[in-house]
């Protein structure tokens, strides 16, 4: 029997992805486009506009239009200014992915409060903003809309982590946010899913880390995933566009981790690095004995 050839997943569908300058975000955007998707909303801060410039390269060598756009998302009329310039573009949107996030790791003592309201504004606010100003613009096929949208959460929202105290409050604020927009949104057609990531290897993740302990930190980490590996942006990629396709037509409200099975035993990182210095400490004196 003759392979029945696939429609690409997005033809004719316009996507509008946040954090696309980098890391999850840029992986997603590429892989839309390479999906088929007709149109791609690139969102950034403004601050990695070189970047983000390549990541429209890499959208268009796939066949789609990419529309750049930049600003704060966590003031409400950067939303809707995002919604207005795909309209005007593009006529709508069918795909929004809020991605958009940044950290800022103390523990509880040093922990500012410029800290917390820069993690939930960028992570939690933006993403209620978008996806608030984006409904209006799904289009309508027959009684219902055609219209998904994923947030990007993280293992952190599910099972906290010490010193990320604004980090795990925001992202466990995503998935509460994504299975009350499902409620929500689900009887006008449009889904909501969120997908929780491990330690994924990103610019953003690798910038978190104390240079001093930061192989420790990975190495422990590896140890501690079933896969035994770090997780990879397409990795993810690969869910977002799986959660927003028409093979997931009937998933919503749902919360899919993607982590190589490390779970919750991210909180023991910090006990194995403890360990780790014993052991190197006992084969130094082993080695070097009085």
């Amino acid at each position: 029997m003759a392979d029945i050839e696939k429609t690409p997943e997005f033809i004719n569908k316009i996507v509008v992805v946040t954090g696309a300058s980098r890391g999850i975000g840029a992986a997603t955007a590429i892989e839309f486009s390479r999906q088929g998707a007709k149109g791609l909303v690139l969102v950034s801060t403004g601050r990695n506009m070189e970047q983000i410039e390549e990541v429209a390269h890499q959208v268009e060598t796939h066949g789609a239009k990419a529309l750049i756009h930049s600003g704060d998302l966590s003031n409400p009329e950067t939303p809707q200014a995002v919604i207005n310039a795909s309209k005007g573009e593009f006529g709508c949107v069918n795909v929004v992915v809020n991605n958009a996030g940044v950290t800022r790791d103390r523990d509880i003592i040093s922990a500012t409060v410029e800290d917390w309201d820069t993690v939930i504004n960028t992570n939690l606010r933006s993403a209620f903003l978008l996806s608030q100003r984006a409904f209006r613009a799904f289009p309508k096929v027959g009684r219902v809309m055609d219209g998904a949208i994923v947030n990007v959460a993280s293992i952190v929202g599910l099972v906290g982590n010490g010193g990320q105290e604004n980090y795990a409050a925001a992202k466990s604020g995503i998935i509460g946010l994504t299975m009350s927009l499902a409620h929500d949104l689900g009887r006008r057609g449009v889904r909501v899913n969120a997908v929780a990531p491990g330690y994924i290897d990103t610019e953003m993740t690798r910038e978190a880390l104390d240079p001093k302990f930061k192989d420790d930190i990975i190495n422990a980490t590896i140890a501690l995933t079933s896969l035994g590996r770090l997780g990879n942006v397409q990795d993810v990629a690969d869910a977002i566009t799986f959660l927003a396709s028409s093979r997931a037509s009937f998933i919503t409200g749902q919360t899919l981790i993607i982590d190589g099975g490390l779970g919750g035993k991210l909180n023991a990182i910090p006990e194995v690095l403890r360990l780790r210095r014993e052991v190197a400490k006992l084969q130094g004196h082993l080695k070097n004995p009085d």
